[in-house]
């Protein structure tokens, strides 16, 4: 395994995202197609299947099972931890943040998007990372707030 990076993965989908399209089959296809030309070999997944992205990440059952196997992951070596977008993680900034600083500081493992470039490696990224999980936040209380109108409207 030499010059190669191990990594494991994280997936969640909730019911808003099965709306969107993104479930966790297409994270689950997406993810392992990246790593090969970049030599980044997938030790294991974990998936919060039909979790909120509002659950901070302690309380979610794959969220809990990869913070409990952080010790046994650093002793096989993983280093990085695999999203498809940053939005798996949660969807309102400190959702995301906690879990950045339980899984990155706490845990010691380096995390990348698949699809985004946004990441915690320079002060550059980490604000496009800030304004991305700001605009995640904005647009799932613009979803609720239209669906609430649309509610009150028809009632």
């Amino acid at each position: 395994m030499t010059g190669r990076i191990l990594a494991v993965s994280y997936a969640r989908v909730s019911s808003d995202d099965q709306r969107e399209a993104e479930t966790i089959a297409l994270q689950r296809e997406m993810v392992p197609r990246w790593c090969p030309e970049r030599g980044i070999e997938l030790y294991r997944t974990y998936e919060d299947d039909g979790v909120s992205g509002t659950v901070m990440f302690p309380e979610r059952p794959g969220g809990a099972r990869l913070l409990r196997d952080l010790p046994e992951l650093r002793a096989a070596g993983v280093t990085l931890l695999l999203l498809y977008n940053w939005s798996r993680l949660g969807r309102e900034p400190w959702v995301v943040w906690g879990a950045i600083y339980d899984l990155e500081k706490l845990g010691g493992l380096r995390l990348r998007s698949v699809t985004e470039e946004a990441d915690t490696s320079t002060p550059e990224r980490v604000l496009m990372l800030c304004l991305g999980t700001g605009m995640a936040s904005m647009e799932r209380a613009r979803f609720i707030q239209v669906s609430r109108d649309a509610t009150n409207l028809r009632a």
